[in-house]
């Protein structure tokens, strides 16, 4: 958690963009932005941070993570959704699609080698062949 000490910093929650001031109560932003604003000296770390929680075990935290997305509201599943960077817009899904999204991202597009032989045959101007 921080609390902002110095200036202004918009908190975009996945739906609107909230201002934070230095007489705002303290909140949870993801990790990076958190550091980010703390070594740019706009805020400051209060309370536990992120990474002061202790790690599950790994077969616990795949079940955390299905069981603590049940548990998001969809302002918070829509910043994870954000954070991950998968595609769509969220503002457009229900909790249920967003929680499906994020468990179950869909591929990236097919890389080159595969997008090249899906092209067809490459014909130039010698072939006789006329667009």
């Amino acid at each position: 958690m921080i609390k902002i000490i110095n200036g202004v910093f918009g908190y975009n929650d996945g739906t609107c963009v909230t201002p934070k001031t230095p007489k705002d109560e303290p909140f949870e932003a993801p990790a990076e932005i958190e550091e980010r604003l703390v070594k740019e000296g706009v805020a400051e770390f209060v309370g536990k941070s992120k990474e002061e929680k202790p790690a599950p075990a790994e077969d616990e935290a795949a079940e955390d993570d299905a069981d603590s997305l049940e548990a998001f509201t969809k302002t918070q599943l829509i910043e994870k959704f954000n954070e991950l960077g998968l595609e769509g817009n969220p503002n457009k899904m229900n909790k249920a699609q967003l929680i499906e999204a994020i468990e179950n991202p869909v591929d990236e597009a097919p890389a080159e080698d595969e997008a090249a032989e899906d092209d067809g045959p490459d014909f130039g101007e010698d072939d006789g062949v006329a667009e």
